[in-house]
This record gives structure tokens, C-alpha cells and sequence, in this order.
């Protein structure tokens, strides 16, 4: 069957118009891949914290020796917390016996009833010769005229520039509007006359607050002190286990299960949180490749189609084309159905981040498992095409289940995903 060029360019403008929806719902995907990200993101940091807590519950030296056998951190060892916080509450002790024998301290509710009148009459005259300063600074032009040093052997314009004929009508207007003859010789002493008793008292004022300030500030310091060095130990305990929080981040978490084993097998609450850590490290791992692997190459793979079909229509609107037919082999005739296909497996694939995103029961994963076992624990699936790298991991393992701790109760989550191979997400590859 044979089309015109017309019936061509509708055709593919029909075309790009589903790669546009396609890859509107591929963006949509991204969004919403992303800002699970960013949620498990923060809840792994949460749980990092817990986690550094539970290694570090005090500073002492038994505390960082248990940090360094457990949990592989020994800056505890090499530069010790404790010995910088006793250092820090020596000087802190020092500083605010310093600031209470200070007379200004004393004595600093006089000193600030005194001050602050003194700020306030200082105020009251600046406030007079400020406003006879602007009895003149509020003229059209003088602020400008003061600027350029009009009237005076500085003055910085030439004759052949406009401005200096309009400062000079503005230096008449003044001197009209303030009954005097000449703008040199009266305006201009007037006003310095002004302008200096104000900078004088503007001076006396900034002398007034500093002192004020400098009150303000001593108590400031000495609450903030006194605060510090009677909450100092649980200080130095957070910084610490922040620090702590941060080497778990890029730690290997199945190693430091086996040290916990080793030297700490009774800490259950450890080892739970151990597991959930993983299992955030792993739900996030997920979600990059997910989007690493298959979002981003089907959003290139759409966007290069879309190029094609505008290609394509900008061929068969070309005028040498108008009165030519071409076959349906010109037409690309799969992508009408296919384009369709696309967007459900989108939502499929929408389905399956949700449920790896809502995934809560790390307590009986064992971390003997391979990490990537985590995928079938979070889906109950095997990888699929989605994940290459997955999927080729999983074609070269001999075993395929999963090691789960059976001392730990199977939650009422986990019952959920015993049977999802056959479920409404369907086959993804």
C-alpha cells in the first residue's frame, strides 16, 4: 500500500507525539526514583547515628579500645577525646572565672543603665543636626553637588560636560531656595558646619553602643561558656559518634558483622542494626542502578527516536516530496503498538520501586548473603533485565537462596513477599 507525504508526516508526527508520552512517563519514573533516594538517603543517616551510638555509649578509654576492635576506628586511639575535653574544660573554667572578677561583669547592669543613656542624649543631638542637614541634602541635587565638589577648586567636571551645566543651574536653585548669594561661600560652610557636629555625634553614639555591645557579648559569652562546660561530655560524645557515623558510611558492613561476632556476639541490638544499615546501603544501591541502568538509557533510546521521527517529518514536508508515494516499508509500524508496551512495563517497573522502597524487614537477613542477594529479599524476584549487572551476577550463582537468621521471629512484612514471582508486576525483562 502506497501514502502520500502528507499521510508520512502525520504519520510520524502521530509518532513523536507517543516517544513524547513515553518519555514524559520515563521522567515522571526519574522523579519519583529520586526523591526515594533522597527519603532513603536521610533515613540511612538516621540509622548510621543509631548505629554509631550503639559502638560508642560513653568516652572512656574502654569505649574507644570496644570502637576500635568492633567497628575498625582508631582515631579515638591515636588523639584521644577525652584528653581534648579535659583540656577544653580547663579553659572554659579559666575564661568564666575571668569574666565574673571583671568589673564590667559586675558591675554590668550600672554600666549598661549608663551607657544606654549616654547613647540616648548623643542620639537626641544627632537627631537635631541631622535634620538641619538635611534641610539642605534634601534640595534637588545636592547630595550630587556635594559629590562632584561644586563651587569649590576640586570641582571634578569640565565645562563641555552636560552635567557641569546642570550642577551649575542646581548650585543657583540651591542658593535661591535658601536666600543666600553664592553657594561657595555660604551654602557650603553652612552645611560642612552641620555635617560635622552630626559626625561628631554620630561618633559619640557608635562609642555609646560598642560599649553596650561589648556588654551584651560578655554575657553572652559567659552563658554560652557556663552552658558548654556543664553539657561538655554528652558534646564530645555526639561529636564523636558523628565522626564514628561518617567511617560507617563507607564501611564494609558484612566485615564488621564478623568482628561483632569476634569480640562483641552477645550485642543483638548491634547486629540488627548492622543488618539494617546494609540493607538501606543495598535499597539505595538499588535505586542507583535501577536508574543507572535502565531509566537513563530508555530516556537516551526515546530522545534519539523522537530525532528520527522529526527527521523523518521534516523529509516528507519537503515541497520535492509532495507529489511522491512511498511504501509501508517507509513507515515505522511497530513502535504504534510497542510505545504502549513501553509505558506499561514502566508502571510495572514504577510497582517494583515501591516495593523495594517500602521493603522494612532487615532483622533475619543474614550478612553471610552475597549483597545482592538483597534484590530477591526486597522484590522476590531475580534480577532481570532491568539490572544487567544483576542479572549476569546472578546467571554465574551456584546457590540461589537465601541464608536468613532463623532465632529471629519471620515478620508479618516478610510473609508479603513469599510468593511475588507470579504477582501483578509481572515479568520485567
Amino acid at each position: 500500500m502506497n501514502h502520500s507525504a502528507y499521510d508520512m508526516a502525520v504519520h510520524y508526527k502521530k509518532m513523536s507525539e507517543h516517544a513524547n508520552h513515553v518519555e514524559k512517563e520515563l521522567q515522571i519514573s526519574v522523579q519519583n526514583l529520586q526523591q526515594k533516594q533522597k527519603n532513603i538517603v536521610e533515613q540511612l543517616n538516621e540509622e548510621l547515628f543509631k548505629l554509631a551510638t550503639l559502638y560508642l555509649e560513653e568516652l572512656s578509654a574502654e569505649a574507644f579500645q570496644r570502637v576500635s576492635a568492633v567497628a575498625g576506628y582508631r582515631a579515638f586511639l591515636k588523639k584521644s577525646p577525652i584528653v581534648a575535653m579535659e583540656r577544653e574544660k580547663e579553659q572554659l573554667a579559666k575564661r568564666i572565672h575571668q569574666i565574673q572578677e571583671s568589673s564590667m561583669y559586675i558591675k554590668r547592669k550600672i554600666h549598661l543603665i549608663q551607657y544606654q543613656k549616654e547613647y540616648e542624649e548623643h542620639r537626641g543631638f544627632w537627631l537635631v543636626f541631622n535634620d538641619n542637614c538635611k534641610k539642605f541634602e534634601d534640595l534637588p541635587r545636592f547630595r550630587q553637588l556635594i559629590e562632584h565638589k561644586y563651587d569649590t577648586p576640586e570641582f571634578d567636571l569640565s565645562w563641555w560636560q552636560p552635567l557641569y551645566w546642570t550642577l551649575w543651574s542646581a548650585g543657583d536653585a540651591v542658593c535661591e531656595a535658601l536666600g543666600v548669594p553664592d553657594f561657595g561661600d555660604d551654602v557650603l560652610p553652612a552645611y560642612q558646619k552641620e555635617a560635622d557636629e552630626r559626625a561628631k555625634w554620630q561618633q559619640h553614639m557608635e562609642e555609646a553602643k560598642g560599649k553596650v555591645d561589648a556588654i551584651h557579648q560578655l554575657v553572652q559569652e559567659h552563658d554560652q561558656s557556663t552552658d558548654r562546660l556543664t553539657h561538655i561530655a554528652d558534646i564530645y560524645l555526639k561529636n564523636c559518634q558523628t565522626l564514628l557515623q561518617k567511617h560507617l558510611l563507607l564501611a564494609d558492613i558484612p566485615l564488621l558483622e564478623n568482628w561483632r561476632q569476634q569480640h562483641a556476639r552477645d550485642d543483638n541490638a548491634l547486629q540488627l542494626a548492622l543488618r539494617k544499615v546494609e540493607g538501606l546501603k543495598n535499597k539505595k544501591r538499588f535505586l542507583d542502578l535501577i536508574e543507572r541502568e535502565f531509566i537513563e538509557v530508555k530516556i537516551k533510546d526515546i530522545q534519539e527516536r523522537k530525532r528520527k521521527y522529526n527527521r523523518k517529518i521534516i523529509k516528507f514536508q519537503r515541497p520535492k516530496n509532495r507529489n511522491k508515494s512511498f511504501g509501508t516499508r517507509d513507515r515505522d509500524q511497530k513502535f504504534a503498538n510497542k510505545h504502549r508496551k513501553m509505558i506499561e512495563k514502566q508502571h510495572k517497573l514504577n510497582k517494583l520501586v515501591d516495593r523495594i522502597d517500602a521493603y522494612d524487614d532487615y532483622d533475619r537477613f543474614s550478612l553471610e548473603n552475597d549483597p545482592n542477594f538483597w534484590w530477591q529479599e526486597m522484590t522476590g524476584k531475580s534480577p532481570s533485565t532491568i539490572t544487567p549487572s544483576l542479572q549476569i551476577w546472578h546467571s554465574r550463582q551456584s546457590r540461589q537462596s537465601i541464608i536468613y537468621d532463623e532465632t529471629i521471629q519471620h515478620s508479618h512484612v516478610k510473609e508479603s513477599y513469599t510468593n511475588m514471582e507470579h504477582d501483578d508486576i509481572g515479568y520485567l525483562s
